[in-house]
């Protein structure tokens, strides 16, 4: 640009570019891998799908948190049926060590009486 103002020529670059010598620089070969706009859509686009996948996370971590709450409730009824069961297990082998001496009894009482 200077060159072209100090010498009062138009020239053409390497690269393509035309220089005025009035100071306007235009055309040249614009590389699509390396243009700004395409940069800026490209930036809109990946800010786009960044806020989609954090909104899909969030949908996740919800999910997750139902779970986890099911399961906690879940097993909390699991707990409570085992203990019922235990209780009943307990119960029931009472019973059984019971049973005989109380029909011992009952068998002596009976044969006391027949005395």
């Amino acid at each position: 640009s200077r060159f072209s103002k100090s010498h009062d020529l138009d020239c053409i670059t390497l690269e393509g570019d035309q220089v005025n010598r009035k100071g306007a620089l235009s055309g040249g070969y614009v590389d699509l891998r390396r243009s700004r706009l395409r940069a800026q859509t490209e930036i809109a686009k990946l800010g786009e799908m960044c806020v989609a996948a954090e909104a899909s996370i969030a949908k996740l971590r919800r999910e997750i948190e139902q779970v986890d709450d099911e399961v906690t409730r879940v097993m909390g009824e699991l707990k409570k049926q085992e203990a019922a069961q235990h209780r009943a297990a307990v119960a029931a082998e009472q019973e059984r060590l019971e049973l005989p001496t109380s029909t011992a009894r009952s068998e002596h009482a009976v044969g006391a009486q027949k005395d």
